[in-house]
C-alpha cells in the first residue's frame, strides 16, 4: 500500500512540474528595482531615458529650473506654464500595470489658463490617451443633484471613447487641486481601473480595460500634454514611474515621505492631509486595491511560487492518504 501511495505521489510531482510559474513582462531599460526615476536633485536622475524641455527646446537635467522645493527635501524642478515639462519615451512605457508618483505644488494660472494644465500626459495619439488635470470644470450636464465637473480631473480616452473619474461637487464649490501647497498625486493602473490617490487617499477612479502595453503610448509627459495643451505651472519633485501597481499601503508611505522600496519600509503614523474640498461623492464605485476580489486571488495563489504550493498539495495528499494531519502552511 505505502509503495503504491510513493507511485502515486510521484507521479503527481511530476505533473505538478510540468506547469511552470506564470511569466511576467521584463522591464523595460532604465529601471532600478522596477522604478525609473525621472526627477528628484540635480545631478541624480540625468538619464538616457529621460527628456527635459523648457520653452520646447530639449535641454539637460542641468539646465533645468532647479527652486527650493519641500522643507528638507532639497530641490525641486520648477514649471513654468511656458512648454516645459519633463518626458519618457516609447521603450520605456512598455508596461502593463504601472504607477506614477510626485510631489506636486500647482501655482495656478499661467498665460491665462488655470483650467485643463495638463499635471500628466500618456498619449498614443488624439483618440487614445491619459490625461490628469489640476482643475478641469464642466457645468454642461450636472447630476440629478445639479452637481458638477469642477476641480481635479482624470480622462482616459481609449479609441475616442472617453471614461473619466473626478469628484462631482456643487457648483459653488472648486475642488481642484490647491495651489501653493504640496500634495502627493499617484495614478496607478490595476486592470479595470486607472486610481487617481491625492496625499495616498483614493480620490477618483475610471475604467481601465487595457494594459499600458495595449494603449501603446508614444511619451509619458509629466507638466505636458498634446499639442495645444496647457502646460503646468508648479514645482514637482521625487518623479517616479513604476513598473507595477502600488499598493495602497505603499501609497500611504509616499505620501508620508517614506520610500516604499526600502527594505523593512512601514505605512508611517501619519500622512499628509488630503485636500479639505475634497467632497465625498465619486463619480464611480470605489474600491479597495488590497482586496482585488476572490477569482484574482485564487490566481495569485496558484502562480506565485508555483513549486512551493506544488510541494504544499503533495504533502496534504500524501498525509490524508496515510491518514495523518495534513501540515499547515508555513510549517518547517
Amino acid at each position: 500500500m505505502r509503495k503504491c501511495i510513493a507511485g502515486l505521489l510521484c507521479g503527481l510531482a511530476l505533473v505538478v512540474g510540468a506547469f511552470p510559474a506564470a511569466a511576467e513582462f521584463s522591464i523595460p531599460a532604465g529601471y532600478v528595482d522596477k522604478r525609473l526615476v525621472i526627477a528628484t536633485e540635480p545631478g541624480k536622475t540625468d538619464s538616457d531615458y529621460v527628456a527635459y524641455y523648457q520653452n520646447g527646446t530639449k535641454t539637460s537635467l542641468d539646465d533645468i529650473s532647479w527652486v527650493d522645493g519641500r522643507e528638507g527635501h532639497g530641490k525641486a524642478v520648477s514649471l513654468s506654464g511656458k512648454d516645459d515639462f519633463l518626458a519618457v519615451g516609447y521603450d520605456q512605457l512598455r508596461l502593463t500595470n504601472f504607477s506614477v508618483s510626485m510631489w506636486v505644488n500647482w501655482k495656478g494660472a499661467a498665460d491665462g489658463k488655470t483650467a485643463d494644465q495638463r499635471l500628466l500626459s500618456i498619449v498614443q495619439d488624439a483618440d487614445n490617451y491619459i490625461a490628469l488635470s489640476p482643475l478641469h470644470k464642466d457645468d454642461s450636464q450636472p447630476d440629478s443633484q445639479g452637481r458638477i465637473i469642477n476641480g481635479l480631473y482624470l480622462d482616459v480616452t481609449i479609441a475616442g471613447e472617453r471614461e473619466t473619474g473626478y469628484k462631482a461637487s456643487a457648483p459653488e464649490v472648486q475642488t481642484g487641486l490647491p495651489q501653493n501647497k504640496w500634495h502627493h498625486i499617484a495614478l496607478v493602473a490595476r486592470q479595470p481601473y486607472l486610481s487617481l490617490y491625492v496625499d495616498g487617499v483614493l480620490h477618483a477612479q475610471a475604467m481601465w480595460s487595457i494594459g499600458l502595453r495595449e494603449l501603446n503610448p508614444q511619451y509619458l509627459r509629466i507638466g505636458g500634454g498634446m499639442s495645444g495643451d496647457a502646460s503646468l505651472n508648479a514645482l514637482v519633485d521625487d518623479v517616479e514611474l513604476y513598473g507595477f501597481d502600488l499598493s495602497s499601503d505603499q501609497l500611504k508611505m509616499l505620501a508620508g515621505g517614506v520610500d516604499p522600496l526600502e527594505p523593512g519600509a512601514t505605512v508611517p503614523p501619519t500622512t499628509t492631509a488630503a485636500p479639505a474640498t475634497r467632497p465625498t461623492t465619486t463619480s464611480t464605485t470605489a474600491i479597495n486595491l488590497d482586496d482585488p476580489g476572490k477569482d484574482q486571488s485564487l490566481k495569485v495563489a496558484l502562480t506565485v511560487g508555483g513549486c512551493g504550493l506544488g510541494i504544499f498539495v503533495l504533502l496534504t495528499l500524501g498525509a490524508l492518504l496515510l491518514g495523518k494531519k495534513p501540515p499547515r502552511e508555513g510549517d518547517a
